[in-house]
């Protein structure tokens, strides 16, 4: 007596089985006939998956010899939504069907591990398959997803075994991976990591104290424009200017550049708190100078820099270029300049203009140029009598 048998996935949603979530990849989909003596048993070894695949549905169907497969498996999984069962349209439930039907039978089972598929094929023994049915079938069709696929994620091996004891037969396997469209990418977190590792050794990055905001930037843009595949086929000249320019959209682009700047700016101050002008100089300019971000913090911090560095000259021309400036430490900064460079009374005018103002809520006008000149005193090529310029401000 001929049984018509079936095996049936029942999904919820309704859709085109391809989303913004992911797609059934048909251009890596799989299928292969062979032809099985009787009681004999074969194991085939699919095509690699795809990156970003996280389940797949398989069908094995037994064929006589004047059957044929109605349709192809990506056909019918065309219908079938996102795996998740998050879709658009009403709930209902899509099955997976064919038109075969025969009396020749098959066992199968799914294997991870190319050594437990040989041990089958030789022994038929299911030790440590992924999945398996014993009992024979003339056609079935499954989905292997969560911990069952990750048996499978890295190979798949399909055994199959004949229940027909006098003629041969044909099997048609047929598999359909499901591709997750944020994990198709290649990015994994150790990837990524590399991508940071890199980032880190770039010119502004070693500039910097903080570069978590930097580096991040860059592999965002990196991972946004190329997948990871797509990534390891540049040469290293080509990655070197990808690293470049990222680096460059990241300081200029004001949807991505707001935490890096403070950063920067952070890394600044804490360079001048420890003396280290030459580096909060050359920070700032290949920096927020470059790609013409400052403001008057940052040209207070460059003249500053400037000044205790000893580049007076360097420091009146960051005035100059910025003559609309009239906060109260920019005033006091350009003193500085000025005083330095013999334009004493001149300086005298810029510290007398703010002289009984506050630089902020912690410090007065006053008590900063006294605490700068304190600072200034110790330098043995400067013939500067503080005290008397002091005086001249009372």
């Amino acid at each position: 007596m001929k049984k018509i048998l079936f095996a049936c996935l029942l999904f919820t949603g309704a859709g085109f089985g391809q989303n913004a979530t992911g797609f059934w990849d048909k251009d890596r989909s799989f299928t292969k006939e062979i032809k099985l003596k009787a009681g004999d048993r074969q194991v085939v070894a699919v095509t690699d998956f795809p990156t970003g695949t996280t389940e797949f549905v398989y069908r094995i169907t037994v064929l006589d010899e004047n059957q044929q497969l109605s349709n192809n498996l990506f056909s019918l999984l065309k219908s079938i939504p996102d795996p998740s069962g998050i879709s658009q349209g009403a709930a209902g439930g899509v099955f997976l069907l064919s038109k075969v039907s025969g009396s020749d039978k098959c066992r199968y089972a799914l294997f991870g591990d190319a050594a437990d598929a040989d041990k089958f094929q030789k022994t038929g023994t299911l030790k440590n398959a992924c999945y398996s049915v014993t009992d024979a079938l003339s056609k079935d069709a499954g989905r292997l997803f969560g911990k069952n696929f990750s048996c499978t994620a890295k190979k798949l091996y399909i055994g199959v075994e004949s229940d027909n004891w006098l003629f041969s037969q044909k099997i048609v396997l047929e598999v359909v991976p499901w591709v997750d469209a944020r994990k198709s990418s290649g990015w994994t977190a150790a990837r990524k990591k590399e991508i940071i590792a890199l980032a880190k050794q770039g010119g502004v990055a070693n500039k910097m104290l903080q570069t978590n905001e930097f580096c991040s930037c860059i592999l965002e843009k990196i991972s946004a424009q190329y997948t990871y595949e797509q990534y390891t086929e540049l040469l290293a000249e080509e990655k070197m200017r990808l690293y470049s320019k990222s680096g460059s959209l990241c300081l200029s682009q004001k949807e991505s550049n707001a935490g890096i700047l403070a950063a920067i700016r952070k890394d600044v101050q804490q360079y001048i708190d420890k003396e280290q002008f030459e580096k909060s100089v050359s920070l700032l300019e290949t920096t927020i100078f470059e790609y013409k971000l400052q403001k008057t913090e940052d040209v207070n911090s460059l003249a500053r820099a400037f000044i205790f560095s000893k580049q007076f000259d360097n420091a009146l021309q960051i005035f100059a270029a910025n003559p609309s400036l009239s906060n109260v430490e920019t005033k006091i900064l350009h003193g500085h300049a000025l005083l330095l460079t013999g334009e004493k009374q001149e300086a005298v005018d810029k510290y007398k203009s703010v002289i009984t103002q506050q630089v902020s809520s912690k410090i007065s006008a006053r008590k900063l140029i006294e605490s700068d000149f304190a600072q200034f005193a110790k330098w043995k090529e400067i013939d500067t009598n503080f005290e008397r310029i002091l005086s001249k401000l009372d």
